[in-house]
Parts: C-alpha cells; structure tokens; sequence
C-alpha cells in the first residue's frame, strides 16, 4: 500500500471528481486528508510488529522546549535532549510529524492546539493584540 500511495491518491482524486461533478481536485488536500483520516498514510502498509506502542513515546509539553533563535526563526529544542528540534514556523500537521518521528507525544491528541500555539507565540510567530 505505501509503494502506491500515489495511486491511491490520484484514484480518490479522481473518485471525488466524478462523484461530486465541482471541478479538480487538489491531490496534496486529498493526501492530507487521509492522513487524518487513516494515521499516516505511510503506515497503511506496516505490520502491527513495525508499529510501535504508545507507550514507547515521550510525552512533553510546551514548556520542555527551549526557544533556540540562533537556529532560525520557530526552532525549538528539547531541554533533556539538544538533539531533538522541530520547527513550529511549519504548519500544524509538519509540526505533529516532526513530534512523531522523534518519538514524541502530547499528553491527548487535543493538547496540540495549545502547544503549537504556544511555540508559535513564543517564536514571534504569532502577534500579540
């Protein structure tokens, strides 16, 4: 499944245009879509053996992050781990991935908001009223 993605993507593109008769359909909206609708549409394909439990995240918060403006604009890094950074001038959905492959979580799917929010304010990212 994860070698035809693009198919897959082209197929319900293709799908939808013909269903709802409202013009072109934009195929990185389509993929984004099923990534919210499916996890990661890289992980269609994996075995529940290659997916690995929740349990095997670190759950942090806002404040675990140290705002690194010498990096760039919107770089943050993990206080107990320089290693670890994401760039929160990206939008929400590239944030979630960067948390996601540094093996990262928030406490509850809903906290997102918050936290990328936060970041975001605290980067200048966002104005102040």
């Amino acid at each position: 499944m994860q070698s035809n993605k693009d198919a897959l993507v082209k197929l319900i593109a293709k799908w939808i245009e013909e269903r709802w008769k409202k013009g072109s359909v934009d195929e990185a909206l389509v993929l984004s879509s099923l990534e919210m609708v499916f996890g990661r549409v890289e992980r269609i394909g994996e075995t529940p053996a290659e997916v690995r439990p929740s349990t095997t995240l670190t759950t942090v918060r806002a404040s675990d992050f140290k705002y690194k403006r010498d990096l760039g604009k919107g770089i943050f890094e993990l206080k107990t781990d320089p290693t670890k950074r994401i760039d929160v001038s990206l939008p929400g959905p590239e944030v979630e991935r960067q948390l996601e492959k540094l093996r990262l979580c928030l406490s509850t799917k809903g906290a997102f908001g918050g936290f990328y929010y936060n970041l975001r304010r605290e980067a200048g990212l966002i104005r102040r009223r």
